[in-house]
This record gives structure tokens, sequence and C-alpha cells, in this order.
């Protein structure tokens, strides 16, 4: 039996060591490659402390070197060079040759999916890229403004009234009394659902409720799937259900689900792969990690969006002015002998200015993700700093959301109008005075980077603003949300009682492989009927029209 004086000198050589060979490592860095942070456990400190805090990690990093623009953290002999000033992503982009987000694809073929030998050799880029170009081409096509995005915003805005039908039925049953429900499980249910039917058409597999546990069961190891490290082992539970859900996509796909009415984007999902000769099963593989990069993002950003909007009674009274002004109610009533009201999404894109703007504060406030690119040659960036081959540069998007020296004074402040042109007020409540906050309108693309990087911006990234807003303008012309608090959530961050309406929010669970942290928790909430005018008891429909114009989102 080891006793603690032997322990306590083992760790101390083990530290030595460490250290000594961090010190070796060090001494073979280039002067001009960006200044260095040590971790405080020697070779791989800072890999424990992006698996503790994530992304978050970079927030403790860049505070140890105030004014820094560009540093590197070393992990044993792997160097990450983390950009935190916006200036620097013009010059990243410019080196989108040597700087390349492609390598991550085989990566994630290995981790995400565990895809077959021939078939990882495909997102290995073995054939030059020309299986991934077609791939990622189709799916940008398929994604983009037209008569198919057209259809999949039908789909998913039909769902998401149907969600909120179905609240208002559960109000009616009590007789009109607040219905109590979680408010992220409402979120994330509506989101999901609405999602996959707008995907995959009427065979949605996610109609099967087994396949949506397995879906979010599957998004929780996703982290450590990522890393691609004895995956059966910890990660057991999300092996299991990432096969749930291919055999339940492999289902699908022997019943015709793609041409029977599934979009354009699933259509080539599938095609594009057979035509290349990828198994059935490799090709449910990808699917299933797609459903990853499009839920796992979408669902907190509503979630956030909902809270930040919902909890500011200013900000509630001023959007529904303004979503009003795109309704248009029926001179006949509907047939059960209720008013029929229609939103305008084409008119949304031009005249909802204020709710464009709220739901991308949320984004610009909560983000949390970090582009990352690999370095294929040695690369001097800005005519200055130097980043080696075969290390990696990171851009995470909290420092430069949250740069004074970008946003403002008032950059720490969620401001709903600060991306409306003059109208940045610095008011936490929708409306208030403050201090005068820098709006978009006045900035370059690179200093919002919600949607990723520019070449590599998000492809769906229209589809799930439109899903977002669509749900968020029908919540606030029909529903009022108020929080229901247990006796443990009285009390507010100071520690005085808060008042029963007060809205205390739920900590978000840091570490979370998502571009916005989901809540730890749930928020319950109790939703009422609107009881100003016809709005809560009329039937709703939606007017998507045609996609002649898109969201003017901040990132492109």
């Amino acid at each position: 039996m080891i006793d603690l004086w032997t322990l306590a000198v083992g760790v101390g050589v083990a530290f030595a060591l460490g250290y000594a060979i961090d010190f070796v490592l060090r001494q073979r860095a280039d002067p001009k490659e960006p200044v260095y942070i040590p971790s405080r456990v020697p070779l791989f400190g800072h890999l424990i402390g992006m698996m503790q805090y994530g992304t978050g990690y970079y927030s403790h990093t860049g505070s140890r070197v105030p004014g820094i623009d560009f540093y590197t953290l070393p992990i044993f002999n792997l160097n990450l060079y983390v950009a935190q000033n916006s200036q620097l992503i013009s010059a990243i982009q410019r080196a989108a040759k040597t700087l390349s987000f492609g390598p991550f694809a085989e990566a994630l073929a290995k981790g995400w999916c565990a895809l077959s030998p021939p078939t990882i050799d495909l997102y290995s880029r073995k054939d030059g890229g020309a299986y991934l170009h077609e791939f990622d081409g189709a799916t940008r096509n398929a994604l983009a403004p037209g008569p198919n995005l057209d259809r999949m915003n039908k789909d998913t805005a039909e769902t998401v009234l149907g969600f909120i039908d179905g609240m208002a039925a559960e109000i009616d049953k009590a007789g009109g009394k607040p219905c109590t429900e979680g408010l992220f499980s409402w979120v994330k249910r509506t989101i999901t659902m609405a999602s996959t039917r707008g995907l995959y058409g009427p065979l949605n597999p996610f109609n099967d409720r087994t396949v949506y546990d397995a879906f979010w069961t599957y998004d929780e190891g996703i982290a450590v799937l990522t890393t691609n490290f004895l995956t059966s082992i910890f990660a057991r539970p999300a092996v299991a259900a990432r096969a749930r859900l291919v055999a339940a996509l492999e289902t699908y796909y022997r019943a015709d689900g793609p041409t029977k009415g599934a979009s354009l984007v699933v259509q080539e999902r599938y095609n594009i792969p057979q035509k290349h000769g990828v198994p059935l099963n490799d090709i449910a593989r990808v699917e299933a990690a797609m459903e990853v990069a499009l839920l796992t993002n979408t669902v907190p950003t509503a979630f956030w969006s909902v809270y930040d909007i919902f909890s500011r009674p200013a900000l509630v009274t001023a959007l529904r002015a303004e979503i009003a002004g795109i309704v248009t109610q029926s001179t006949s009533t509907s047939t059960s002998g209720t008013p029929h009201f229609e939103l305008d999404v084409s008119a949304m894109k031009s005249h909802c200015k204020l709710l464009l703007s709220a739901y991308q504060e949320t984004q610009r406030t909560l983000h949390t993700h970090a582009n990352i690119r690999k370095i294929t040659e040695d690369t001097t960036l800005a005519n200055h700093y130097l980043v080696k081959r075969g290390h990696y540069v990171q851009i995470p998007n909290a420092p430069i959301h949250r740069s004074t020296a970008v946003w403002g004074p008032d950059a720490a402040v969620y401001d709903p109008y600060r991306f409306i042109a003059g109208k940045g007020k610095g008011a936490s409540g929708g409306g208030g005075g403050g201090g005068e906050s820098k709006t978009a309108e006045k900035l370059p693309s690179y200093s919002f980077l919600a949607w990723g990087l520019a070449p590599n911006l998000c492809p769906a990234r229209q589809f799930a603003t439109t899903e977002i807003l669509i749900l968020i303008a029908v919540m606030l012309m029909r529903l009022e949300i108020t929080p229901k608090h247990s006796k443990d959530l009285r009390k507010g961050v100071d520690g005085r009682d808060v008042a029963a309406s007060s809205w205390v929010p739920p900590a978000q669970n840091v570490g979370i492989f998502a571009t916005i942290w989901p809540p730890k928790g749930d928020i319950d909430v109790e939703f009422s009927m609107r009881r100003d005018g016809d709005w809560a008891r009329g039937e709703w429909s939606v007017k998507i029209g045609e996609s002649v114009s898109k969201f003017p989102l901040a990132s492109g």
C-alpha cells in the first residue's frame, strides 16, 4: 500500500517533470508567434480547463493578458492560437487557403458519425475534396432563399402554430386558467418537431417519441464523441442513442421518405452519397450529425430569445405594436366562428426591425462558440503574427461580442435596439436611457459571429431565423407568459426577495456543445391567453410568400 509521503513525492516529481517538458517545448517557440500563456497544471492544464468550462475558458485566459489581441495556449506539443480582436478576423479570412475548416470534416466523420473507412476517405479529401464540395454546395443551394426554403418554412410554421394552438386548447380545457409548463422543455419540443417536420416531411422520424429522446441523449454526448477516444466507455448512452437514431433514419430511407414531401436538402443529402456508393448506414449516420448542427443551436437560441423578450414588459409592448403591422384580419370569421389572423413573413423581413434586433442581441450577449481553423502551412497574419503548420487558430465569439472597443461602453448590457441604426440606447429594459451603443449597422460583419466566420457561414441561418421569429411573433400576439417560482427561486441574485412575477434566469449549462449554452435546469412559467383584443381567441395562419428577400442578418 502506497503511503501519503510516497504519493506526495510521486506527484511532485510528475509536476516537476511536466514543467521541465513544458519549458523545453516553449523554448522551441518562434518569437513571432503570439505570446504564450502557460497553464498552472503543466502540459495538459489548458485542456482540463476547456473540458471543464468549454468555450467559456477563453474568457478566463483572455483576462490574464488584458490588451493582448492574440495569444497561444500550449497543450503538450500542440498550440491553439486564440484571436480575441475582431480586426484580426479579416486577416484570418484572407488566409483561407492555409487556415482551413476542411480537416474537421474528417474528425467529425470519425467522432460524431463513426463512419466506415471507405466513407471516411471521402471526408478526408482524398479525392481532392470533390465529394465534400458537391455535398456542401447542394446543401447550401437547397437552403438558399427560394421556393425550396419557402416550402420548408411553410411546414415548419404550421407545426409551430399547431403547438401554440395546443397550448391554447389546454388553457381552454382549464377554464381559461393559466397552464404551468417548463419553458425550456416546451420550446425544445416545439422547435425540434417544427424543424424536423420542415426537413423530413410527413414521415418525420421524430414523430416517434423514442427517436426524439434518442436524439437529445446523443446530443448530450457530442462533446465526448468529438474526441473519438474510448467513446464506448465514456459516452456509452450517446453511442446507444446514436444507434437508435440511425436505425430510425434507415427505416425512413427504406420507406422512400425523401420522395414523400421531404425538403430538397434532405433529398440531396440522401441522393449525393448514394451516387458515390456510400452505404445506407453511413448516410443515416451523417444525417444524424446534421441534426445536431441544426437543433443543438436552434433550441437554446429560441429559448433565450423568448426569455429575453418576455422578461421585459416594455419590450413586449413595443414588439406587439410592431408585429400588429404585419398581421391581417379577415373580414369574415373562421369556420369556428372566431376571427382569422394571418402573419405575413415576407413583410416581417422588412418591417419587424425591433424583433430581429432583439433576437440578434440575444445571440450577441450569450454566444459562446469558438470558430476554429487548422493551419496547413506556416502563415503570417496581419504582417506580424506567425502561426505554424499543424496547429490551430481559434476565434472565440464572446470576447469580440462583448468588447467595449467594438460595441461601445454598454457592451455587457442587453439592448434590444442595438441592431437598429441610430436606435441603440444601452437600455436593458427596452426603452430607457443609458450610454451610447454602437449599432451593428456601423460595424463590419466579422464583429458579429453568431453564424460563423465567412466563407463558412451556417447555410441554415435563414431557415432557423424564420422559424424562431415566427414562434416569438405568434407567442407575443396570442399568449401571456409569467414565471412561477419555486421557493428556492424567490431570492434574487443579491439575496433580496423578488416579486412572484419577477424573472430569475436559470444558470447556463456551461460546457455543453452548443453555440449558446442551454439552461442548466428549467424555469416553470404560466401560459395564459391575451385578454386585450381578439388576438388570442382567433385562428392563425402564416403567409410565407415567395423568398424574394431575406432577413438582413448582421453576419450576412
